[in-house]
């Protein structure tokens, strides 16, 4: 779900921001990618889940 990924994010975000930690930012950037990819429809918002059976 959107939220939960909004939430995540923030969390790897400030993790890297205190620690540095090189897997909290690829882990970020992995992140991004999924939502801009399979979270943002044509017209331009974000979808706010996806089908769990597929």
């Amino acid at each position: 779900m959107l939220y939960d990924q909004g939430i995540l994010l923030m969390a790897y975000t400030e993790g890297f921001l205190l620690t540095g930690e090189e897997l909290f930012k690829e882990t970020v950037d992995e992140m991004v990618q999924y939502i801009v990819r399979d979270m943002l429809s044509p017209e331009g918002g974000f979808y706010s889940a996806e089908d769990a059976d597929t």
